[in-house]
């Protein structure tokens, strides 16, 4: 007897210049970069473009709806170069086997990893989305990205509910201001 296995692609690449949902990945979109915003008394900012490969998640019946005239983007950076720069400045816990698997299983607050997609049009390696960081960015000026022509990733169902999910879940977190101390819980199992 045969076995069916049951396939949940990660990606689908989007080649329509006018579809836009939540967990679309924009590669090298413009994102504004505010410096001495908010650390001068100069009433000058230093305003520059940065291109960042970012992952759309406002929600898509929000987007459809044309319910958002900005959209929230958090970056989205390759796993390799986060373990390089953290190496670079002495971090090694992302390096860590068991860090990796925390990482991997969700629990990591602020960050979620994604997998890796490789075809003739699009290479794009495991990465993380970094929800300590968010942009926004007008509807219109992601339309207008969107509209270049350039193919783009989509995250499938059920990944892209699960990037939500673990978005939502990062800034609805609660932190206590006293936490049960450990010696009670392991008392308790004893």
């Amino acid at each position: 007897m045969a076995s069916s296995e049951i396939v949940y692609p990660w990606y689908t690449v989007i080649h329509n210049q006018e579809s836009l949902e939540q967990g679309d990945i924009l590669q090298n979109f413009e994102v504004f970069n505010i410096n001495r915003a908010f650390t001068s008394d100069d009433a000058e900012y230093d305003v520059t473009l940065q291109a960042l490969d970012v992952v759309v998640l406002t929600q898509s019946c929000d987007i459809e709806h044309e319910k958002a005239r900005s959209l929230v983007l958090c970056p989205i950076t390759p796993l390799a170069d986060i373990i390089r720069t953290a190496s670079e400045r002495g971090e090694q816990h992302w390096k860590k086997t068991d860090y990796l698997q925390r990482l991997r299983q969700g629990n990591i607050p602020g960050f979620h990893l994604v997998s890796d997609f490789d075809s003739s049009e699009i290479t794009f390696p495991v990465s993380v989305v970094n929800f300590r960081e968010i942009y926004s960015a007008p509807t219109a000026q992601v339309r207008d990205f969107i509209g270049r022509g350039q193919p783009r990733l989509r995250l499938c169902p059920p990944y892209k509910e699960h990037l939500a999910q673990a978005f939502a879940r990062f800034f609805m977190r609660v932190g206590l201001p006293i936490d049960i101390p450990i010696e009670k819980i392991k008392a308790s199992g004893t």
